[in-house]
């Protein structure tokens, strides 16, 4: 009898314990490409934040930040000349945007100057604010900081 509650017990114990799911990174489920055209063709409209990527140089692995783990949602709108940031649905910055060729910002001809990335500029003076590497498809957007930079991660974006 003993042995029969104490099995049960465990069972139950085993059962009801909720077991956290390791993150399963998202999937772009199409082909990005970094044609110029294409680039410019399906930036415009609204794109919602899924995951950031990263390459964590303390462990040597990659980390991810989500909606879930920051606490709050991200969106980002380009339409016309204008990109507007958005944190947990309030305007956070707003920018004018162009999508060009890296080598149009750095002079240079090394093989990824050719690809396309999203310049932004200060709203008021026009002077580069920052710019990105980017490599799209018509649902999904990838903003690839950490080619330019250790402290952020690539982003994915996918449209609404």
């Amino acid at each position: 009898m003993k042995s029969t509650l104490f099995i049960t017990l465990l069972f139950f114990i085993f059962f009801s314990c909720k077991k956290e799911q390791a993150y399963q990174p998202v999937q772009i489920p199409c082909n990005l490409t970094k044609d110029l055209d294409s680039s410019k063709s399906f930036i415009s409209g609204t794109w919602v934040w899924l995951e950031e990527k990263y390459f964590n140089l303390l462990d040597g692995r990659y980390d991810y930040r989500t909606p879930k783990t920051n606490g709050y949602t991200r969106s980002l709108s380009f339409k016309n000349d204008t990109a507007r940031f958005y944190k947990n649905n309030r305007l956070d910055s707003v920018y004018t945007y162009k999508i060009v060729r890296l080598t149009e910002l750095t002079g240079t001809n090394y093989p990824e100057d050719n690809d396309p990335v999203v310049v932004f500029y200060n709203l008021h003076n026009g002077i580069r604010y920052d710019f990105v590497p980017i490599k799209i498809c018509q649902n999904y957007l990838l903003l690839q900081y950490e080619q330019r930079t250790h402290t952020q991660g690539d982003e994915i974006w996918k449209k609404l």
